[in-house]
């Protein structure tokens, strides 16, 4: 939760009570949702026990989840910079796994309440 002023009683994922439409605009960009696909040899080492272990010491909710194609696909949400050191701890970690990593990018949903191990 933030405070952003008088007008804001309340905020939380990109909600708020207030009236401010310029409020509302920056508070839709206190939290954004990243999908993360990492390639290599990343099934079957660990690699979705590792990144939930990394989620619980930063301020992240989503899922983790192995893909048919061989893929990791990571679904998270929490601020930018919050998700950018989490991203950056998952390659300084398992990077001996990861051949590549595509990264995109949109609005939080608010969906996840925590972080998960998807199967």
């Amino acid at each position: 939760m933030a405070n952003l002023g008088p007008r804001v009683a309340t905020l939380k994922r990109g909600s708020y009570i207030g009236s401010s439409s310029k409020i509302y605009r920056e508070a839709e960009r206190l939290v954004e949702r990243r999908e993360i696909i990492f390639s290599g040899n990343v099934q079957g080492v660990g690699f979705r026990y590792s990144t939930h272990s990394i989620a619980t010491n930063h301020q992240v909710s989503g899922y983790v989840r192995n893909q048919p194609s061989g893929n990791v696909q990571v679904q998270v949400e929490g601020s930018p910079s919050e998700l950018d050191r989490f991203q950056t701890e998952i390659a300084d970690r398992l990077s001996r796994h990861i051949r590549s990593v595509h990264t995109d990018s949109r609005p939080a949903t608010g969906e996840f309440a925590t972080f998960e191990i998807r199967t």
